[in-house]
């Protein structure tokens, strides 16, 4: 069993709770992250540049860019010292283990990049269910005239998550943000 499945069954687990406390699910998270290096992040610079390859070149360079900063937001786990005093949404996240789970799965997205698959999962649970901010950074661009992830006055929308919300490929669904 791979590191992503090893994460997947604690987080499974946690929901098999009657409630789920939010220190419960940064605890599985702050553990987790210590199994990513820096040089671990550096070589998915090199994997999201190939993988990026199709996007259309004035977009390609930001799009890996702001997935990289995404990515970088483990040493924000890493460093972080909070105490998350909150339950969180039991049928949420629920919902969001099954779709990562499908995701994972889907059409083998990114099989052989189990460290890949394990900084999202953890990058995408501490931005939603803890730090309550958007999976894509905000000023993200994507391909379009002005399509950008934006935060007004602490609420943050998004261009394209109508559009992703039931795309298997998409961790939108449990995302922040509102459609823009």
């Amino acid at each position: 069993m791979n590191e992503t499945e090893q994460l997947l069954n604690k987080l499974k687990k946690l929901g098999e709770n009657d409630s789920i406390e939010a220190m419960d699910l940064f605890k599985i998270i702050k553990e987790e992250s210590k199994n990513v290096s820096i040089n671990t992040i550096i070589g998915m610079s090199t994997f999201l540049r190939d993988d990026f390859k199709h996007i259309q070149d004035k977009y390609k360079d930001h799009y890996t860019e702001s997935i990289l900063s995404q990515l970088l937001r483990i040493n924000e786990i890493k460093k972080d010292t909070n105490i998350y005093n909150t339950k969180i949404d039991k049928n949420k996240f629920n919902k969001a283990i099954s779709n990562i789970t499908k995701f994972l799965n889907y059409d083998n997205l990114y099989k052989g990049e189990d460290k890949f698959n394990l900084i999202s999962i953890l990058v995408t649970l501490y931005s939603s269910f803890l730090i309550e901010k958007p999976i894509h950074p905000v000023g993200t661009i994507f391909p379009g005239e002005n399509l950008k992830i934006r935060d007004e006055n602490g609420e943050f929308f998004c261009p394209v998550k109508k559009k992703q919300i039931n795309n298997p490929n998409s961790l939108c669904i449990f995302c922040v943000c509102k459609q823009d």
